[in-house]
């Protein structure tokens, strides 16, 4: 894990931006093309597929082993 060897913070950060690189390279090439309605639906899309499928997805695979989940604070901390 990269943040262990550079921090926490920076490691954070790379993850962020590295994450976000087609995103990234999708809104500058719009916006300096001026479709801004690409722009607009690339973000749209980055957002629905982080909150709807990374989430749902671990709801679904956590649900299927275990039938009651629990959270830690500690744990989510960590990300």
């Amino acid at each position: 894990d990269v943040s262990a060897s550079v921090g926490q913070t920076f490691g954070g950060l790379l993850n962020a931006t590295f994450g976000n690189v087609v995103e990234m390279l999708l809104c500058i090439a719009g916006i300096r093309n001026n479709e801004i309605s690409v722009v607009q639906c690339t973000l749209l899309g980055s957002i629905l597929s982080n909150l709807l499928l990374v989430l749902g997805t671990a709801f679904l695979v956590g649900g299927l082993y275990k039938p009651t989940q629990k959270y830690s604070q500690q744990g989510a901390a960590t990300q």
